[in-house]
């Protein structure tokens, strides 16, 4: 059986995301796949809130209160947007945090996530001699005049990493980031000053971005992606239909209008993860139940495959 390690972290408000998040990937995955859910948690005790999920077989959720801006000195400036906030500091305490001591790699995602397939083959990923993989932020293929910078930046697209924490901890990756969470607001700029000389990117098939997502059809050209990324997909629907995860960033509503499947495959889930927890009963994602969710990538409108 392959074992996962999953982390998320949250603070109270963002709670029932984390526990749709959990759901989503449980109902998809093999069952041959054994998840162990850790969920880090910015200055309340979640416990409670992830019982149901001990009950699922192959499946362990385990918590940890944390104060963060204690853990940080005091050091994290305020965020400007309500839908992050200093909880997403914690991820850079996972390669020394106790509860991890006996954990050599970790899948982080942000609880803002749709999953599409089974992650397995996301976690079993061979990151070669990287400590980290992300997938890069493609936001600049949206904005033309930003083209050149993108060649020679490398922007992370923050809602996931996969972490090798043995060579993490090799590299006191935790002690630089609570150095340099000193110098730069918000948790992104600090993973780009620190994390960049030890990541790997990966394919976009990983996690789809918002950006393209909810992008105009103009800004979504394969040819354009292929160049930038190092891909080699013969349309953007293949791209789509080929992705793991889908970052919908933080508040739904924003996209529900542009980008229908966002709302449906967020409701279909919550609804069963309701009905889930008020019955444990987890209700299998049927290949059915993706016809719905499918959109032509193409103009960005919705459809049902045949």
């Amino acid at each position: 059986m392959s074992i996962l390690n999953i982390c998320f972290t949250t603070n109270d408000k963002w709670v029932r995301q984390v526990q749709r998040a959990i759901y989503d990937i449980i109902i998809r995955k093999n069952s041959n796949t054994g998840i162990n859910f850790f969920v880090l948690c910015d200055n309340f005790d979640g416990t409670s809130y992830f019982e149901p999920f001990l009950h699922v077989p192959n499946i362990t959720v385990r918590t940890q209160n944390i104060d963060t801006q204690l853990e940080f000195n005091y050091k994290i400036a305020p965020y400007y947007y309500d839908w992050i906030g200093p909880f997403k500091h914690l991820k850079f305490l996972i390669p020394d945090l106790e509860l991890f001591k006996d954990v050599d790699k970790v899948l982080y995602l942000d609880v803002d996530m749709l999953a599409r397939k089974d992650l397995t083959p996301l976690y079993e990923y061979d990151l070669e001699n990287y400590a980290l993989g992300a997938v890069r932020d493609y936001s600049h293929l949206r904005m033309p005049n930003f083209a050149d910078i993108f060649r020679v930046c490398n922007k992370i697209e923050s809602g996931m990493y996969l972490m090798n924490l043995r060579k993490l901890r090799k590299l006191g990756f935790t002690e630089k980031c609570k150095i340099e969470t000193q110098r730069f607001c918000g948790d992104l700029p600090v993973m780009e000053s620190v994390g960049l000389a030890y990541m790997k990117f990966l394919d976009p098939k990983w996690q789809i971005p918002y950006h393209f997502m909810c992008s105009e059809s103009i800004y979504r050209d394969i040819n354009r992606w292929n160049e930038y990324t190092g891909s080699e997909y013969e349309s953007i629907e293949e791209l789509v239909q080929a992705s793991f995860l889908w970052h919908y960033c933080g508040d739904k509503e924003v996209y529900y209008e542009t980008v229908p499947h966002v709302k449906d495959s967020f409701d279909l889930s919550e609804e069963r993860l309701a009905e889930f927890l008020k019955t444990g009963v987890v209700m299998d994602w049927k290949p059915s139940d993706d016809d719905i969710l499918t959109i032509n990538a193409t103009t960005g409108e919705e459809y049902v495959q045949s």
